[in-house]
């Protein structure tokens, strides 16, 4: 039972953090396009938090992609010395 809640961690956390930077990026990308297109949609403050949470979701992302290719590679070299 132990197992499979690890296994779903495994893949449901970097899953999680993909969906997390893919919302950031839609939400501060959309919030640029409709300031060129309609200037004053977004207030700066708006702005400068999405692009806060977009700096904050992409280093969570970038350090669960390292976690997962390292843990991969450790267990495909682990299989490989057996």
């Amino acid at each position: 039972m132990l197992s499979y809640l690890i296994t779903f961690l495994y893949f449901a956390i970097p899953v999680a953090a993909v969906l997390f930077f893919a919302v950031c990026i839609y939400r501060y990308s959309y919030a640029k396009f409709q300031n060129k297109h309609h200037p004053g949609s977004y207030s700066p403050e708006q702005l400068k938090t999405r692009l806060i949470l977009l700096i904050v979701s992409a280093v969570i992302f970038g350090v669960m992609a390292m976690v997962v290719v390292t843990f991969a590679s450790l267990l495909l070299m682990a299989v490989a010395f057996m």
